[in-house]
């Protein structure tokens, strides 16, 4: 078993057997504020509950109870479902809170559109959509300007 953790932006990888990693997740139990933090949402029964993270087998059930995803390929296995989730938790996928001073409405409209791009940007990478990464980043570039 592989655990990372990030803590002030250092990554550190422990790289554990069955006996330790036993042992570690006993030691680490969650913080009680996270238990069951999707609870009062509902059960979701539109999401598939048998569907597994291929990297770390965490599945989408465990992350619905417990708010924790396995790995980074969680994030993109269950990209859908966690999109869902946000929204219902948080009305949203994208921040829109205040402005910083001296910023208007026009700034945050192309906030959230570098932000769109972005994420466009990152998904025609994985997708190995170079072509389009490179229209993508084109529009990125003109934003800036």
């Amino acid at each position: 078993m592989t655990v990372i953790k990030i803590i002030n932006g250092h990554k550190t990888e422990l790289h554990l057997c069955k006996n330790c990693a036993k042992k570690f997740e006993d030691a680490s139990d969650p913080d009680p504020a996270y238990e069951n933090i999707f609870a009062p949402l509902g059960e979701y029964e539109n999401l598939p509950r048998n569907k597994v993270c291929p990297a770390c087998k965490t599945t989408l059930k465990q992350f619905l109870e417990t708010g924790y995803l396995g790995c980074e390929q969680c994030y993109r296995e269950f990209e859908d479902e966690i999109e869902e989730v946000l929204k219902k938790v948080q009305g949203a996928t994208l921040h829109v809170g205040k402005m910083p001073k001296g910023r208007d409405r026009n700034d945050r409209q192309e906030l959230l559109e570098y932000e769109r791009l972005s994420q466009e940007l990152k998904r025609a990478i994985l997708d190995e959509r170079f072509e389009d990464a490179g229209v993508i980043k084109q529009k990125l570039k003109r934003l800036l300007k």
